[in-house]
Parts: C-alpha cells; sequence; structure tokens
C-alpha cells in the first residue's frame, strides 16, 4: 500500500501502513473489498460505490464507518493492470447525520402530535426512539416523582449530563438484538440527560440513551443525544407546562383581580410578572427547538458556502435580527463580510474595526453608532481548523442582551463550527481525488 496524508485519518491507528499488504491491513474489510479488488487486478473492472458501510477496528473498537470510493486499474504501457488506485472519501458523518436527523424529525413530530401529560409525550417519545436504534440502542424517560439515588438521579439533582460506563457486564441484555446495522454488541455506554428547559429552573425528568458500541462516543454523538432531550423537553413544555401555566395566571390574575383592585400599581406589577414568566417560557421553548433545527439542517450539508448561508439565516430568525454576517478581515485589518443576510450588506463603520478587538469582545455586547441610528451587535468567533470569522448579529436601535442571549449563542456558533470543519475535511477529501484523476 502506499498511500497520501488526507488518507492517513481513515486508517487510524492502521496506520503507519506504508508497503503493506492491503490484505493484511484491511482484514477486518476484506470479506466486504477483497473480491472488489481482485476483480480489478484479475479482470481490470473498475468498481465504484457509494456510502458503503464498513466496521473497521481503527480506534481500538469495531467501528461502524462508511465510504464513498472507487477502485480504478493502474495500467502498464502493454495493457497489464499492475495495481489498484483507490479515491475515497468518509461519509461516516454525513450518514450518521442523516440518520441523527431523522430522529429528531420523528421527535418533532411528538410536539406537534396530541399529547397533554407528561407521561403521554414519555410515551411516544420512547415510541419514536424503537425506530432508531442503530443509534440509541434503548432509551427510557423518567419524569420526577420523589426522591431518589445513584447515577440517573444525580443528572437530576445536578442538572447535567451524567455518563455511565460498564453496563455491559453490571446488567447484560439491555438491547435487543437487530439494534445496530453491523451486528449484536452488549450496551457498555449509557448517559442521562435532564429534561428541563435551557438554563432555567430544575428538571422535570430525565432521558437515559444507551449508546452504540459500533460509534465513537465523541461530541458529535454526545450532541445528537442532548437534542434528543432538547426535543423531549420542549414537547412537555407545549403540551404540559403551556396547560399548567396558563391555569396558574388565571388563577394569579383573577386573585389579584378581587384584592388588589383598589391598589392599581400592585395590579399592573402582578400583570407584568405573570406576562414576563409566560413570556420566558415561550421564549425558551423557541430557543431549543433553533438548536434542534439548525443542527437537523446542518447535518447532511457538505458545502461550506451553503453552512454559512443557512447558519446565519436561523441566527436572524431567533432574534428578528436586522442583519446577521460572517466577517473576516484582511491583511491590513479591514472588516469584510464574506455572508450576509438582511435588507442590506453590513456598512464598515457598523463592523469591529480590527480582528483582535472583535474576538476580545465576544461574548459581550458591542454598541456602534452610525449616524442617527444606533446599532446594538454581538459576536462570537468561529474556527474551523484553517480560518477565524467573527458572527456578528446586528440590532437596529438599542436592545438588551441576557446571560441566556450569550449562551445560546455560543451553542449555535458551535454547530456552525462542527459542521463548518466537516465540510472541509469533505472538500479537501474531493480536492485530492480530483487532483488524482487528472494525473491518471
Amino acid at each position: 500500500m502506499v498511500y497520501n496524508d488526507a488518507f492517513v485519518p481513515i486508517l487510524g491507528a492502521k496506520h503507519p501502513a506504508l508497503g503493506q499488504s492491503c490484505r493484511q491491513v484491511w482484514a477486518d474489510a476484506w470479506p466486504v473489498v477483497g473480491d472488489m479488488i481482485i476483480g480489478v487486478l484479475d479482470r481490470g473492472e473498475a468498481t465504484y460505490h457509494e456510502d458503503l458501510g464498513l466496521v473497521l477496528r481503527r480506534s481500538g473498537f469495531d467501528e461502524e464507518v462508511y465510504f464513498t470510493f472507487s477502485y480504478s486499474p493502474i495500467l502498464e504501457p502493454d495493457g497489464a493492470v499492475a495495481g489498484v488506485l483507490t479515491v475515497v472519501t468518509e461519509t461516516t458523518s454525513r450518514v450518521l447525520g442523516a440518520r441523527r436527523m431523522s430522529a429528531l424529525q420523528g421527535l418533532g413530530d411528538v410536539r406537534a402530535a396530541n399529547t397533554t401529560t407528561a407521561g403521554q409525550v414519555a410515551a411516544a417519545t420512547v415510541d419514536v426512539l424503537v425506530g432508531h436504534r442503530a443509534d440509541l440502542p434503548f432509551g427510557a424517560v423518567y419524569l420526577l416523582d420523589e426522591d431518589g439515588a445513584g447515577w440517573i438521579w444525580q443528572a437530576l439533582t445536578d442538572n447535567a449530563v451524567v455518563r455511565r460506563d460498564g453496563l455491559a457486564e453490571e446488567l447484560p441484555g439491555l438491547s435487543t438484538p437487530g439494534a445496530s446495522p453491523v451486528g449484536d454488541a452488549p450496551v457498555d455506554v449509557a448517559v442521562a440527560v435532564p429534561l428541563t428547559a435551557s438554563g432555567r429552573g430544575a428538571p422535570s425528568g430525565v432521558l437515559v440513551a444507551g449508546l452504540s458500541r459500533y460509534l465513537p462516543v465523541d461530541a458529535d454523538y454526545l450532541g445528537f443525544v442532548e437534542l434528543v432531550a432538547r426535543q423531549v423537553s420542549a414537547a412537555q413544555r407545549r403540551r404540559v407546562a403551556e396547560l399548567a401555566e396558563l391555569d396558574r395566571a388565571k388563577t394569579k390574575f383573577f386573585t389579584g383581580v378581587s384584592h388588589e383592585l383598589r391598589t392599581p400599581l400592585a395590579l399592573i406589577e402582578l400583570i407584568i410578572g405573570t406576562l414576563r414568566d409566560v413570556t420566558a417560557e415561550h421564549l425558551s421553548a423557541e430557543r431549543d427547538a433553533a438548536l434542534v433545527s439548525l443542527s437537523t439542517k446542518l447535518a447532511t450539508i457538505e458545502d461550506s458556502a451553503r453552512i454559512l448561508s443557512i447558519g446565519i439565516a436561523e441566527l436572524r430568525s431567533v432574534w428578528h435580527a436586522e442583519r446577521v454576517s460572517v466577517v473576516r478581515w484582511d491583511r491590513a485589518g479591514t472588516p469584510q463580510a464574506v455572508a450576509t443576510t438582511g435588507s442590506a450588506p453590513p456598512s464598515r463603520r457598523a463592523l469591529p474595526a480590527a480582528g483582535s478587538e472583535a474576538l476580545s469582545a465576544t461574548g459581550r455586547i458591542v454598541t456602534r453608532v452610525t449616524g442617527s441610528a444606533s446599532v446594538t451587535a454581538i459576536g462570537a468567533p468561529i474556527t474551523d481548523g484553517t480560518d477565524t470569522v467573527l458572527v456578528w448579529v446586528e440590532f437596529a436601535g438599542p436592545r438588551p442582551f441576557l446571560a441566556s442571549d450569550q449562551t445560546l449563542l455560543t451553542e449555535l456558533c458551535g454547530h456552525l463550527r462542527r459542521a463548518l470543519h466537516r465540510a472541509r475535511g469533505y472538500e479537501e477529501q474531493r480536492a485530492v481525488a480530483l487532483t488524482l484523476q487528472r494525473a491518471i
């Protein structure tokens, strides 16, 4: 085998493998790809496959992976086959992203369904997860009832994701056969994710999800599980908290009317406080939905320009902003908007004067005054591995920002950063493949 640097991540722990036999290096995949390679060598038959699933042991465990690749003969001057050229792109992230997007869309239907109690939401959630056992071999939803103990209860009391390892030995048989498309294996890792509004109040329950032994427990996988929990939380709030809040608001309002008619100021404060509670709950549900929406839209996109276009449109929709831009600085320190959405492109005077200023102000409110209009903006950096840009959200006029706003912007930009990093990898692999094809 002879390969370039771009092929090293595909090999993983199998690298270095220069000069070694292909049959030896790919022993785990040989039952699938062996006949393809032999067909090229013996008969000169080229082959092409899209999103072919394999099980490779390249990271210390049997991993479910997907590739789009071609095998082509390398010919001698006399026409004899001298070798096999492999042009390959790993599509694991895209395949898993599409599969997980389907799960999130199913959970979105739960939000729209006619479920009126928390128990009905939990049951509908489990029904959806049954159809997505390749990513979540088992799932359970626990609703808050009484004091408890253990690692699941810890997710509630700490309001944080809790991971549990060693379940294969402790609780055998958690996953029934047929969960994974690549084979059966006992679940060894599970996570407990609290079901709650974003940064608001105590958890109302916990989602327990088993993780596939054929997938790496990385940020993308854990992020998917958290998005599942957000969908469940949003469905609960929409069908349960909304009704309970309405009953509470009506009771509180009419009680205030009967007791506070002689004190108009107190009555006004009562009404404002009630409206503020209902509005905050509504905004929390909207923001959870925004995170899920952005993640699902970006799951299968491999083009950086489209990722930026979709991302800034989603950010503008979340805050009803005047304009959202992606800003880069040239060598002279002049800001340039490389992507923007809004009624008009941003003026240079409305952008940060220099990259260092913008990045140091990240997470804080930055105010610009252009002519007689006040422009309020907030920014956050995104680094895709090779370049750093600033996501710049502008509002026409003064606009207060809360800690929850900054947290949401950070989370949304995190989704954008991961999507851009994935797209950059695809683009580099395509460029290498095109170069090799032209050389042949």
